[in-house]
């Protein structure tokens, strides 16, 4: 870049900053057109009037660096990845489109730029693209936000995490004095730039919106945070001078008008010669009019659902004489020692403490590096695991209570289960959250719960659980090679218990053992040498080892003969087991969980088995649908108990 004395670009380079500028003015003027002829659908959000500040920025930014935006965000893409025609046609729903039509305008993704649509949350990935780089090669981060995302608890999150792990991060920070119809003065109290600057982070404020302002403070800026890989943060004064959205401008022509006359395009203008920037629209109305052509003639998207990802390897089962927590501290031990790129995210988990339930014990001085432990950040540290994800890193969160993944839902529902679709098969999230659930314990309304139920249905996701029957070492090893994210339940109750497997013989306290070769089996126990059961005891986690009990009770006392299906992936479900102790229980079940049986795993597994036609006779066993009380009495009555199985097993079986 030549300087002039003043730190601004000189006259060549101006030139080539405004070729840049109007490349954006014009490709956003034009696709608000193609929406009134109706060559275009859905929304877009223009960027008209902040060229300058993507300009500005990215122009100091290398081809390795990564970039993360928002739903404003085609100059952000046109100045780091250029792709004209590929943007537009994204927008047109074309198949040759930056992610095949499947993001549309708002999430777009391209050798290392990403956006999404839900403000908050781009700042956590940006966290853990910049995190990623203590572990692989790889350059700065630069995550551009508008002053409405300051309303976000994760833009905080964000701040501290970037602070405290001094990341190489450059904050963004666009201040249009809008957020969609709302002025910031109703929004935001007290100073921007005083938001990042209260956790450690060097800020500058650019209020002219010049580019020579914008081009010259971010220069500063990168250059520092290249120097020292510290975070920074830009906070710039700027408006835009088209609506929110298409055509939804409610604001006062006399707010817009001053800012329409200091126009950074057309301040930049008169800068140059009236040939030179007449020469410069020509170039770019060509490229335009050529991606318009290229685009209209391109083939729409067609196919909406990818191939599923595979399957890992299953894991072989390992004997093992230690309890559950044991076992899976051990194997947290292997997996670091075996692959660098395993990085642990929780709170608490540090030496000596060694996590809640301990289950991270001895990690942190093995692999100091590696095992980082977090502020009260469920939702950002979650969202930057799958950062380091994205970025080739096979991250492991530890949720402390499974209470708390309520705060880990906008992560997982907005980004980590869409990045793949979404992203037309450009990435893959390989995250593991690993979370203590259920209760008995006496914690109380909110440390006691089940909440599985709230996870199924998001596509993409697995969701696995422990159980008694089921090896955790395997579990767990298995999760982590796995190519999608997965939720990884552990039963509290489960960590002091032993894994109990069958004999040699394939027996386990008199019932005939079955495991499915599935990458998380089910675990199929029978009755044995007595006639067919009558019926299927369907369960899965902590419940396992109460079901197991009830099927005893039954055959002893009651002569009802039952099996025990304990499954480990709830999601997706593995069918066949169920579907063939149906066949052998006369199509009777009886699903059992922890949480509340009203919208839970246990409907989901019935309406499977009916839509599969194996279905005769059901019923569901939960827990009482009211907060979980701490004193034992109490909490004994809401939770699923040894009687309501019996009695529910004895009711299907009696029906006719």
């Amino acid at each position: 870049m030549q300087l002039r004395a003043d730190g601004h670009p000189d006259l060549m380079e101006l030139a080539a900053l405004y070729h840049e500028m109007l490349r954006i003015r014009r490709f956003e003027e034009r696709i608000l057109e193609l929406f009134s002829e109706g060559k275009l659908h859905g929304t877009t959000h223009a960027y008209i009037g902040q060229e300058a500040i993507a300009v500005g920025v990215l122009s100091h930014l290398e081809p390795t660096d990564r970039v993360v935006s928002n739903h404003r965000c085609h100059g952000h893409f046109l100045m780091h990845r250029r792709d004209m025609t590929a943007l537009l046609a994204e927008l047109m729903g074309k198949a040759n489109g930056v992610c095949s039509g499947r993001g549309g305008s708002q999430h777009l993704c391209r050798d290392g730029f990403f956006t999404n649509g839900v403000q908050g949350g781009t700042l956590s990935l940006a966290v853990g693209l910049a995190l990623a780089t203590r572990f692989k090669p790889g350059g700065l981060v630069a995550v551009f936000m508008g002053d409405g995302t300051l309303g976000e608890g994760q833009t905080y999150e964000a701040f501290n995490l970037a602070s405290l792990w001094r990341l190489p991060l450059l904050f963004v920070i666009e201040n249009n004095f809008y957020s969609q119809s709302t002025p910031s003065n109703l929004q935001v109290a007290g100073s921007i730039a005083a938001r990042p600057r209260a956790f450690g982070i060097e800020t500058l404020e650019v209020t002219s919106n010049r580019l020579e302002d914008c081009w010259r403070v971010a220069a500063q800026a990168v250059s520092d945070l290249r120097a020292d890989g510290q975070p920074r943060a830009l906070v710039f004064d700027t408006f835009r001078l088209c609506s929110h959205s298409k055509s939804d401008d409610g604001r006062p022509e006399s707010v817009i008008e001053p800012w329409r006359e200091r126009d950074p395009l057309l301040a930049v203008a008169r800068q140059l010669a009236s040939s030179q920037a007449a020469g410069i629209a020509q170039q770019v109305e060509a490229e335009l009019e050529s991606a318009v052509e290229a685009s209209l003639a391109a083939p729409v998207a067609e196919k909406a659902i990818l191939p599923a990802l595979p399957w890992p390897q299953p894991t072989p089962r390992q004997p093992s004489s230690g309890r559950v927590v044991e076992v899976l501290n051990a194997a947290l031990h292997e997996l670091m020692a075996e692959d660098e790129r395993v990085v642990l995210l929780g709170e608490d988990m540090l030496d000596p403490y060694g996590g809640a339930f301990k289950a991270t014990r001895g990690l942190s001085t093995a692999y100091p590096t590696r095992v980082l432990a977090t502020p009260l950040s469920e939702t950002g540290f979650t969202g930057a695991a799958a950062g380091l994800a994205l970025a080739g890193m096979r991250p492991i969160v530890e949720i402390m209570f499974g209470d708390f993944m309520t705060l880990c839902v906008d992560p997982l529902v907005n980004y980590v289960s869409k990045y793949r679709e979404m992203y037309d098969d450009q990435v893959r999230c390989p995250l593991v959250v690993r979370t203590p659930m259920g209760g008995r314990r006496g914690y109380g309304p909110t440390h006691s719960q089940s909440l599985e139920r709230l996870f199924l249905g998001i596509p993409e996701l697995r969701i696995v659980a422990l159980s008694a029957l089921h090896d955790p070492r395997a579990l767990l090893r298995t999760a982590v090679a796995d190519l999608a994210p997965v939720l990884f339940i552990e039963n509290k109750l489960l960590y002091t218990r032993r894994p109990r497997v069958a004999d040699a013989q394939g027996w386990l306290d008199d019932f005939g053992w079955r495991e499915s070769d599935h990458p998380y089996p089910t675990v199929t126990l029978s009755p044995t040498g007595f006639e067919p059961a009558q019926v299927s005891l369907i369960t899965y986690g902590g419940m396992g080892e109460m079901v197991m009990e009830a099927a005893i009770g039954l055959l002893v006392e009651h002569e009802v003969r039952a099996e025990v299906v304990v499954v480990s992936c709830l999601q997706p479900l593995e069918l066949a087991p169920i579907e063939a102790s149906l066949a052998r229980c006369g199509g009777r079940a009886v699903t059992v969980e922890e949480g509340p049986a009203g919208g839970g795993w246990g409907s989901e597994v019935l309406a499977a088995c009916a839509e599969a036609g194996c279905l005769k006779a059901a019923q569901r066993v939960g827990s009482a649908n009211i907060p979980i009380p701490s004193a034992r009495p109490l909490e004994d009555q809401v939770l699923p108990s040894l009687d309501q199985i019996v009695a529910a097993a004895r009711s299907v079986v009696s029906r006719r």
